[in-house]
């Protein structure tokens, strides 16, 4: 097959085992509207990565990555995608979502054994996740030691002298602390300067190192024991702080958006999720438009069951293809 004829697909909403095909259809209903009246939403899913240690011990990552997922299909292979992730989908044309910041999924294997070399895209996550934590440290440290942050927080105050001591601590997870140091505020800036010399800022650092976390991916779905059943996707996605002309294309929802987002799926959005826990729902983003329009302009077609057609015609109009009408394989 051809690249002719392939676009990319965001299939909704996955079937779960109580579904009937009525409710499934309401809940996709539901969605586009959200989507007609909000935008896209970018959801938030904690990954877990366990990398082996010396000494047979292992550690654990968890983050949460902010995203919203699209699959690069014919439109003949979509109703077999359809059965796992939802008889909805919006179509996209290739170059359209590639000018949207969309990038293609980083797919990792977990470790098969121990002893062995598969451990290698648990490790280098790891490595990605501790120099991001070093960079936020970095990013800290210019922010206590800030002239300007410093006077507005210390009132009357007109110049900070460079002997001034910040004490640095560190602590483990129980609050314990294990190192403590005292050190000239004029001694960091130095340091700071020194590695930041023809560098990016650190914050623009820690961003581009959290954006691209979010695109690893384990291959397997360990849930359903299917083997590289997620590398077979062909997924790309686009997450969350990506800014065109000086503009950030993602926010987070308003209280009111927030509760119609809850509102279709209350058990998905309500659940917290993370370190703090924190609902779904406060972590989500919404990408409203995208240009000059909005962008629901950029999806080519909205494929729906047919029992949806004429509601989702209300909403996108012509737009709106019944999946039983596209090409079989």
């Amino acid at each position: 097959m051809t690249a002719i004829g392939r676009k990319f697909f965001h299939s909704f909403p996955r079937p779960r085992p109580s579904d009937t095909p009525e409710t499934l259809n309401a809940r996709g209903l539901a969605i586009l509207r959200l989507i007609k009246d909000i935008g896209l939403i970018v959801a938030p899913e904690i990954v877990e990565w366990h990398v082996p240690l010396q000494g047979g011990t292992q550690r654990s990552i968890k983050y949460d990555q902010l995203r919203i997922c699209f699959t690069e299909l014919h439109e003949s292979e979509l109703r077999q995608h359809a059965e796992r992730f939802g008889p909805f989908a919006l179509e996209f044309e290739i170059g359209r979502l590639r000018q949207m910041g969309a990038l293609p999924v980083i797919y990792m294997p977990q470790q098969v054994s121990a002893g062995d070399l598969s451990a290698i895209g648990p490790t280098l996550v790891m490595e990605i996740h501790h120099v991001e934590a070093t960079i936020r440290l970095l990013e800290q440290l210019r922010v206590k030691t800030n002239e300007r942050e410093l006077l507005a927080a210390n009132p009357g105050a007109t110049h900070i002298a460079p002997e001034c001591i910040v004490n640095l601590r560190n602590t483990d997870e129980d609050r314990t602390t294990t190192n403590d140091f005292a050190i000239p505020i004029g001694a960091i800036r130095d340091v700071l300067s020194f590695i930041g010399f023809k560098n990016a800022p650190y914050a623009e650092m820690m961003n581009a190192l959290g954006y691209v976390k979010s695109l690893f991916y384990p291959t397997d779905d360990a849930i359903h024991d299917e083997a590289l059943a997620y590398y077979r996707q062909r997924e790309w996605r686009i997450g969350r702080g990506l800014t065109s002309a000086g503009t950030v294309h993602s926010r987070s929802l308003t209280e009111v958006e927030k509760q119609r987002v809850i509102e279709v799926d209350p058990r998905f959005w309500t659940t917290e999720i993370g370190t703090p826990p924190t609902r779904r729902i406060d972590k989500a983003h919404v990408i409203p438009q995208f240009g000059d329009g909005p962008v629901t302009d950029a999806i080519s077609r909205v494929i729906v069951p047919p029992a949806a057609v004429d509601d989702a015609r209300q909403l996108f109009g012509d737009k709106v293809v019944s999946l039983d009408v596209l090409a079989t394989p």
